[in-house]
């Protein structure tokens, strides 16, 4: 089956049987599979867009999850943003500001922070497999508290949603995360 088409609508193919099939074009894209009655395979793919503008591609997609009273686990709200659609919710909804990414450290100071809290707080890249919740809150605490020091004694000054965004962007990144294998690869 051979499914070709323009990313600016559906498209749709048919096929006796799932030998493959070729797509050109889209990125974000939602696919359904319907098979009828006579056992043909119908593939539709549309573009996602936006939920807010409806007009450009949906590229950040959040989820949340609907606890009860209980703390048990129900319904899941998804939603489905372009760039600056998501930038328009987070600045309006209270709590998620700091997921913006307006601020970012430079490469070379975020390396001279890690060279620092290997030092003093090597825990922070040991590997997290068999910690439990109570440990790992307490290194967040930890790493944020340092981060916070280095900062105030580097004369960076940040209100909460500023430091969240540094944040974020100091154990969110690649780096930190190749910098913690490394740190387990020499530790053995």
């Amino acid at each position: 089956m051979v499914v070709r088409g323009s990313p600016n609508k559906a498209v749709e193919g048919t096929g006796p049987g799932v030998s493959g099939f070729e797509f050109c074009g889209v990125v974000n894209f939602s696919v359904s599979w319907r098979v009828a009655a006579s056992r043909s395979l119908t593939l539709i793919v549309s573009r996602m867009l936006c939920e807010s503008c409806h007009q450009k591609p949906a590229t950040l997609h959040t989820s949340k999850i609907i606890y009860d009273a209980a703390g048990v686990a129900g319904t899941t709200q998804e939603q489905h943003f372009c760039e600056q659609c998501a930038d328009v919710y987070h600045a309006c909804t209270p709590g998620l500001n700091h997921l913006r990414d307006l601020i970012c450290l430079s490469d070379f100071y975020r390396s001279r922070l890690y060279d620092l809290l290997e030092t003093s707080y090597p825990a922070a890249f040991e590997g997290s497999d068999n910690l439990g919740t109570e440990a790992r809150i307490e290194r967040v605490k930890c790493i944020q508290a340092f981060l916070r020091e280095q900062l105030k004694k580097d004369g960076i000054e940040l209100n909460e949603s500023g430091f969240l965004m540094l944040y974020g962007d100091f154990i969110g990144s690649y780096h930190f995360y190749t910098r913690k294998d490394e740190f387990n690869k020499r530790k053995g």
